[in-house]
């Protein structure tokens, strides 16, 4: 018995992918950075390859990682089998935290069944998809999800009323908030760190810098961002944009 209370928990987290570009990803891995690892380790599954620095970070903490095959509508059934096979050989996890609520019903669905007994789904969106088809499909899929999670977490209440429901403002399922941390050392000013990153990027010291950092994409919005700064930059030349990230709007954006 000592030796079993000496083990860590082990958790498995559910994402999409594990890359430098995924939102989600550095939300967890930010938790993963901050939790104390002889008590709790973090596994995880994804649904493509990881980068390989991020894989030889996590297993260099001990983590374990997962990864399932794509999930289509045209390969369903073989995604459940893996899923059936996987808790089967998998028995160790008692707590599973999904971070893809569309997907939600099937891997703890699949989790249900196998008897996990604490099934997380964590919404970290305020949308159901960039096309109508998607938010038709995902929005069918959405009412699946209180048939197997039995822990609700949003990353705000925006996201808790969009996935769990709202009446009258409030959501009529408890949910827990769970904010996206951050830690503060990295971002705090220096001047020295001001100075230099401007001489690298050809930035005078009048020069008033509007920085974005994000994954160019529909939910990060950029394109307003753009109208902003076309009518804050009529009435002060000396401002500059900068953008820093990539993704499918990319090209757009820069034309």
């Amino acid at each position: 018995m000592g030796e079993m209370r000496a083990r860590p928990l082990r958790i498995l987290q559910v994402v999409d992918k594990l890359t430098p570009d995924s939102g989600v990803a550095g939300v967890v891995l930010r938790y993963h950075d901050a939790i104390d690892k002889k008590r709790i380790v973090f596994d995880f599954l994804a649904h493509e390859e990881p980068d390989l620095w991020i894989r030889r970070r996590l297993e260099k903490d001990g983590s374990k990682i997962f990864v399932a095959p794509p999930l289509r509508l045209a390969a369903l059934v073989p995604y459940l089998r893996f899923l059936r096979r996987f808790y089967a050989e998998h028995p160790e996890y008692a707590i599973v935290h999904g971070h893809l609520p569309n997907a939600a019903p099937f891997y703890l669905g699949m989790a249900r069944a196998a008897g996990v007994p604490v099934r997380i789904v964590h919404c970290h969106n305020t949308r159901s998809g960039d096309t109508a088809p998607k938010r038709i499909r995902n929005s069918l899929l959405f009412k699946l999800i209180p048939l197997c999670a039995n822990v609700r977490c949003a990353c705000s209440e925006a996201a808790a009323r969009f996935l769990f429901g709202a009446r009258n403002g409030r959501v009529k399922r408890p949910y827990h908030l769970v904010r996206n941390a951050l830690p503060l050392g990295p971002y705090r000013f220096r001047p020295e760190v001001r100075e230099r990153a401007r001489g690298e990027l050809g930035l005078g010291t009048d020069c008033l810098v509007v920085g974005h950092i994000g994954r160019m994409c529909p939910q990060k919005n950029q394109a307003f961002l753009l109208k902003i700064f076309a009518a804050f930059y009529a009435k002060h030349k000396n401002a500059v944009l900068m953008l820093i990230g990539d993704g499918e709007l990319h090209e757009t954006l820069r034309r």
